[in-house]
């Protein structure tokens, strides 16, 4: 293979062909050159170049959770790096795999006044998994070596554990555009087991509390689909032995359990003592639902178990016990010990479950045109076996309320639950993806990621529902905002443009609904079998949203 001529680069390729990487993302640059020439050159790779680090590093991210293999980005010295960190912090804290490959200038030009020089060493350090530097321009044997073990070592740590985003930076000295003929093969080390640490836990003692406890709560929070978890909880469900709350981002069906968990708080909340738990375990990764954080932060259980391979997560100041191993392991061993089970407890959120579910029924029959009647239908219209984008912040909250489906994959940034790189991360995904793949985002999360589309990867098959209320409406239902004389122009940053000409400029076919009639008439073909993207634009009203959700919620837990 002709490859860069500095040879700890041309090594890394092929340490990375070997470890199995298939992808990667460049954005354009000088100072990364010789990685650019190495990579397309040696045609093992599939390469990609979006020209935004920041789009780049979500759509990256996006191929990742697809994926589930780390998928490699590159950039040039300077602010190129810090544009990487938005994603970088979503990985990080949703457990997705990228080895982040910065191109730096010579370690002595940095601070010197120099152009494209920051201090890039360690530049991601409050959300990076591990963090290297390569000797620059390695000649000697053991610099050589020691680069081999940089490359060998960021590879695994994005990988083991709870995987996450681990950074080589990569000082360069000129010139950048040498070639030679790399027949050098890196001998990797013998596979070794990274976790081979014994997880120590008095699993006698955690027994013995689960069947002494009889109101047992699990609360599961953001996942990957997982059969082998779902057919557990099956089994825990239908014994009557535990309550258990998903959400949408759980990705894990089990009918009958409670599965819109916002629905259901705020009519608990005058009786909260009876529906307390004696042990409450959290899985998964984040919750969307502050409502169950305030419930829970209130009423605290006896007991909280985590059970996470990241860290421990006091999310209701009441952590007993953090569980450091995959869930499935820790929950099938829990399901072998008979455990009593005070039967109330599970009928009691499971009666007042079912009844607001009939109330919702009521509600979405009858309430106007609004962001919530538009989700009622949308919902149902999104075609079998999709893969649904949640945008945030008031999309996510509305689809939590409404039941979820058995047949669909939930996915959206809720790591760190920023709007930057929503239309990123589902152009990622869906660019590797065989599912047709819906994103439903608000308009201030759509603007501000428009060069989400500002480059050649198209997917194969991609909707955008784009619900312009004209601004951000979430600041409208937060408590606080709105009792402001900010709220218009500094909250909800309220706005007027839709997105026809920014459509046209990026070659989206476009189609448009300013009322539900309008909806009705257009969305069987915006959901047609045409390969590409499509975007329907659907107005609501920006000033009736709001109340309509209070009335949602004022209806269903009246008495």
């Amino acid at each position: 293979m002709i490859l860069s001529d500095k040879r700890s680069i041309a090594r890394l390729v092929d340490i990375c062909h070997q470890m199995g990487v298939k992808e990667l993302v460049f954005s354009p640059g000088s100072r990364n050159a010789p990685l650019v020439i190495s990579f397309v050159e040696s045609g093992l790779f599939e390469c990609l170049c979006i020209p935004d680090e920041r789009t780049a590093a979500f759509f990256a991210m996006g191929m990742a959770i697809q994926s589930d293999r780390t998928v490699a980005i590159c950039c040039t010295s300077g602010s190129a790096a810090l544009n990487y960190a938005p994603a970088l912090s979503e990985a990080y804290y949703q457990g997705v795999p990228l080895l982040v490959l910065t191109a730096d200038r010579p370690v002595e030009w940095i601070d010197q006044g120099v152009g494209q020089s920051i201090r890039q060493n360690n530049v991601y350090a409050n959300y990076i998994k591990k963090s290297f530097e390569f000797i620059q321009e390695a000649s000697k044997e053991e610099d050589i070596a020691a680069n081999d073990e940089i490359s060998i070592q960021a590879l695994q740590a994005c990988q083991s554990g709870f995987k996450g985003p681990v950074h080589i930076n990569i000082p360069l000295k000129e010139p950048l555009y040498g070639t030679t003929l790399y027949k050098e093969t890196v001998e990797l080390p013998l596979a070794t087991n990274h976790n081979a640490d014994v997880i120590k836990l008095d699993f006698d003692r955690l027994g013995g509390l689960w069947q002494k406890c009889s109101r047992k709560i699990i609360l599961f929070g953001m996942s990957k689909p997982d059969v082998e978890l779902q057919k557990l909880f099956q089994y825990w469900h239908g014994s009557g032995q535990v309550v258990i709350l998903t959400e949408t981002s759980s990705n894990c069906y089990v009918d009958g359990t409670i599965q819109t968990i916002d629905r259901l708080i705020t009519g608990i909340e005058n009786d909260a003592e009876s529906y307390r738990a004696d042990l409450l375990i959290s899985i998964g990764s984040a919750v969307v639902s502050k409502k169950i954080k305030a419930l829970f932060l209130r009423n605290k259980p006896s007991y909280h178990w985590h059970v996470s391979e990241d860290t421990a997560k006091d999310t209701f100041r009441a952590l007993t016990d953090y569980i450091p191993m995959d869930a499935l392991s820790f929950l099938d061993k829990l399901s072998n010990l008979v455990s009593p089970n005070e039967k109330l407890f599970q009928d009691k959120w499971l009666g007042y479950n079912n009844q607001l579910k009939l109330k919702h029924n009521e509600f979405v029959e009858s309430c106007a045109w609004s962001d919530f009647r538009l989700f009622s239908h949308l919902l149902n219209a999104i075609p079998k076996d999709a893969v649904l984008h949640m945008g945030n912040s008031t999309v996510v909250r509305y689809i939590q309320l409404f039941d979820p489906r058995e047949d669909l994959q939930y996915y959206g940034n809720r790591g760190v639950s920023g709007i930057d790189g929503c239309s990123s991360t589902a152009m990622g995904l869906s660019y590797l993806s065989e599912k047709k793949n819906v994103l439903i985002t608000g308009d201030i999360a759509f603007y501000y990621d428009s060069n989400a589309f500002w480059h050649k990867h198209r997917p194969p098959y991609l909707r955008i529902i784009l619900v312009n209320n004209e601004g951000g409406s979430i600041f409208r239902i937060i408590p606080g905002p709105s009792s402001t004389d900010q709220l218009d122009t500094y909250f909800e940053a309220h706005q007027k443009m839709n997105a026809r000409h920014l459509c046209a400029h990026h070659r989206i076919k476009y189609m448009s609904a300013a009322d539900e009639s309008e909806y009705q008439e257009c969305i069987s073909a915006f959901f047609d079998d045409e390969a590409g993207i499509k975007l329907l634009e659907v107005k609501t009203p920006r000033q009736l949203n709001d109340r309509i959700l209070a009335d949602y919620f004022e209806y269903i837990h009246k008495e």
